[in-house]
């Protein structure tokens, strides 16, 4: 479709990193229909990144994508959907009206925002389909097997933020059936996006260890080195549910390598308090105090213009500092688990505060499943706690304790003012 090269939908890799432009050169493209083609892409309103790069032209990229050969292809990022155009095919190229009809659906994704409304995500899944049925009644045959698995995927995507676990999963099989008309020896990416999209629906169902295997099964075709941070994320998650502690504190930290290679230092620190808390679990208590006072000392004046991932970041350090109560409580320091406990919950509430306020508009997409909470939550949802905190049993029982037990004196001034400034009670 454009020189020599192609032209492809991506998917943005790492989270909250910075998509680049890439500058085009307009020669490069020849007058054919595949230029008419990228000439509506460019025309999206929803067109987050173009990039036209021919093999035989210096390698052009955006620096949140690693290749794993010498040649870039070019990418067009439209929403949060991956689909590949230009494959080599027997079939016609899309005409302009199913062009068209894509960009509305991928549009239509976009729009479905943190809180979806039940008719934006029916709108979306319904623009999907069309899309999907043009992609495989174009003439000549059906289009090439990652496009159309590609607008399988995201469709599955969208049923899955419905709570229709079992739809996205019928999709997600319905793509890899679709992949196996991928020639031997294909580069595409589209697989292992299917495999890691399934991991995700098997976990909404529960399902940990078939979604394990999906999620092992993604990194395993992405090839190393693996550079996505939301497969190690995820994969660390499932694997922090099945009690094994000591994977997901590597996957959590490979997943925070990822974000800082990139500069996504919010990102990362969220992914660091994930791996502390699960340190615990490995009874590794030194390890895990080093690293939870690591988060609360970086976290410190860190900055974002984006609500959503500030919220994030400040439920990490909260939890990290909740954490440090517990595993102060456990070792006999009663008076800097008190220090920990009432800096987390003066933060928690300032955050709740904000939150709440009207005037300031932040609103609760930060928050899990967008519902606020206090401390008390921590003291009265175990459910919870381990769940959505993803907390091991131990540091479970010691908070309990604590709640139980403790004292609740005021710690000294100086111990406040020490976390004030991201330093151990106790140690300035």
């Amino acid at each position: 479709m454009v020189g020599h090269g192609k032209v492809i939908i991506l998917h943005r890799r790492c989270r909250g990193a910075a998509l680049v432009v890439v500058p085009v050169a307009v020669a490069a493209v020849r007058a054919t229909a595949g230029a008419a083609v990228l000439a509506t892409l460019l025309g999206s309103p929803s067109l987050s990144l173009v990039a036209v790069l021919r093999p035989d032209l210096p390698a052009l990229r955006s620096p949140l994508e690693t290749p794993r050969s010498a040649v870039w292809r070019s990418v067009v990022v439209l929403g949060s959907g991956l689909l590949p155009l230009g494959s080599a095919h027997a079939a016609e190229e899309p005409s302009q009206e199913d062009i068209k009809a894509l960009q509305m659906a991928f549009s239509a994704v976009r729009r479905l925002g943190d809180f979806p409304s039940r008719t934006s995500l029916t709108e979306a899944e319904d623009r999907l389909t069309d899309s999907l049925t043009r992609w495989r009644q174009r003439p000549g045959g059906a289009g090439p097997a990652d496009e159309v698995s590609a607008i399988l995927r995201t469709r599955a995507l969208v049923k899955l933020r419905s709570g229709a676990a079992e739809a996205a999963l019928s999709d997600l099989d319905a793509a890899l059936d679709e992949l196996k008309r991928l020639p031997k020896g294909s580069t595409s990416d589209e697989p292992p996006r299917v495999w890691m999209a399934r991991g995700e629906a098997l976990v909404a169902r529960r399902s940990w260890k078939e979604a394990l295997e999906s999620y092992d099964t993604s990194a395993e075709l992405m090839g190393e080195p693996i550079e996505d941070p939301n497969l190690f994320s995820e994969r660390g998650s499932v694997k922090r549910r099945l009690g094994d502690f000591v994977g997901a504190v590597a996957d959590f930290d490979a997943a925070e390598e990822c974000f800082r290679r990139v500069g996504a230092r919010i990102e990362a620190e969220i992914e660091a308090e994930k791996a502390g808390v699960c340190v615990i679990g490995t009874d590794a208590w030194d390890t895990a105090g080093d690293r939870l006072n690591g988060v609360i000392r970086r976290t410190i004046g860190l900055l974002s213009k984006e609500v959503k991932i500030l919220q994030q970041v400040v439920i990490a350090d909260v939890d990290a500092r909740v954490a440090m109560a517990a595993l102060s409580w456990h070792r006999g320091r009663e008076e800097v688990a008190e220090a920990y406990w009432r800096d987390a919950c003066l933060r928690l509430d300032a955050l709740v505060d904000d939150a709440q306020n009207p005037q300031k508009g932040q609103g609760v997409a930060g928050f899990p499943d967008g519902e606020l909470f206090r401390c008390d939550r921590y003291s009265t949802d175990a459910a919870w706690v381990q769940e959505v905190c993803g907390w091991p049993a131990a540091p479970m029982q010691w908070l309990k304790s604590f709640f139980e037990e403790r004292r609740s004196g005021p710690p000294r001034a100086s111990y406040m003012q020490d976390l004030e400034q991201g330093i151990p009670p106790g140690e300035s």
